[in-house]
């Protein structure tokens, strides 16, 4: 599990595990150990997105930054078939 959903779930899994101990018996807390597991696949998948995306950005943030001056000096050109050249 990422980081962000064990930060996030560390709270509500005490709470539970509490409630388990002093007023549950295991029947009963049973669906909310497996609603908790559930809940943890569900988040790590979007903390993983949100982390992939995130990673994604700054790749082309990146790429963005090394050709943008060169596009706005005429370093580089495009034609209409996407193709490139370099110099003027």
């Amino acid at each position: 599990m990422q980081v962000g959903a064990r930060v996030f779930l560390k709270p509500v899994r005490a709470r539970v595990e509490g409630r388990a101990r002093v007023g549950m018996d295991a029947e009963t807390a049973a669906p909310f150990t497996e609603m908790i597991r559930r809940f943890e696949v569900a988040a790590n998948l979007i903390f993983q997105s949100i982390l992939s995306r995130q990673k994604e950005s700054s790749t082309l943030a990146a790429i963005r930054d090394a050709l943008l001056p060169k596009l706005l000096l005429g370093e580089l050109r495009i034609n209409g078939n996407g193709e490139y050249s370099e110099g003027r």
